[in-house]
């Protein structure tokens, strides 16, 4: 038998209780999805910028030193 995209739809939409429950049932796969990019993308930009921080203290600290020995 061949597989049909709607048939297969409608046979997935029945499964998950009917079409509301269907869409419902993928929103929330989506909303789950974007949820787990945004935290991947807030945990990257929090450590880029801690490392940025680290490294601008080590420099501000390296000069500070550097213009006490030239005094």
């Amino acid at each position: 038998m061949k597989n049909w995209d709607y048939a297969e739809l409608s046979k997935d939409a029945s499964n998950h209780g009917g079409p509301e429950k269907y869409v419902n049932y993928l929103m929330n796969i989506s909303e789950k999805k974007g949820l787990e990019k945004g935290i991947a993308a807030g945990v990257a930009i929090t450590t880029l910028t801690g490392i940025g921080i680290i490294y601008g203290s080590a420099k501000l600290k390296s000069y500070m030193k550097n213009r006490k020995t030239k005094k």
